[in-house]
């Protein structure tokens, strides 16, 4: 229940993270650096949030899943139609 909750806050984080390398680490004074530095960007919110949401998985979500197939009905009567 909290895992799409998780995700967003990891990923606010991690853009605040990221944003703070692009300013003040990195500066922006040609157009040829613009392109490096887009790419550091998507490298560190990626090194950044992978184990986020690995962790954000493995705090939240559960062991195992338990599907009862004979509660799921593929009969076209029981299914929404359409407007």
């Amino acid at each position: 229940m909290l895992f799409p909750l998780l995700i967003s806050a990891f990923g606010i984080i991690v853009c605040i993270i990221t944003s703070f390398f692009a300013t003040n680490l990195t500066k922006v004074d040609q157009v040829e650096k613009i392109e490096a530095t887009l790419k550091n960007q998507l490298l560190i919110s990626t090194i950044l949030m992978t184990p986020a949401i690995f962790g954000a998985g493995y705090m939240t979500l559960p062991d195992n899943f338990l599907y009862d197939i004979n509660k799921i009905s593929l009969k076209t009567e029981d299914m929404n139609k359409s407007w």
